[in-house]
């Protein structure tokens, strides 16, 4: 299942390697690295919630109207 915070999770990941590279340059602190670790954290926690919920969202539709096969074909 896509979702749009898919694309979250990728530019919070590419946002951790480039703190890394700042780091190791002199170009940043560790407080840089470890809020950019959070960062990821957090768009991670999101993809999982929202994935989450699409799926209860697909599984409540599925009962209302009668197909519930329907709710676990994907």
């Amino acid at each position: 299942m896509r979702t749009l915070s898919a694309p979250l999770c990728s530019a919070t990941a590419q946002s951790l390697d480039l703190a890394r590279v700042r780091l190791e340059t002199g170009l940043a602190t560790t407080v840089d690295v470890q809020v950019a670790q959070s960062s990821v954290a957090t768009a991670d926690d999101t993809l999982i919630r929202t994935r989450f919920a699409a799926a209860l969202a697909g599984t409540r539709l599925a009962w209302a109207t009668g197909d519930v096969r329907q709710a676990f074909a994907n």
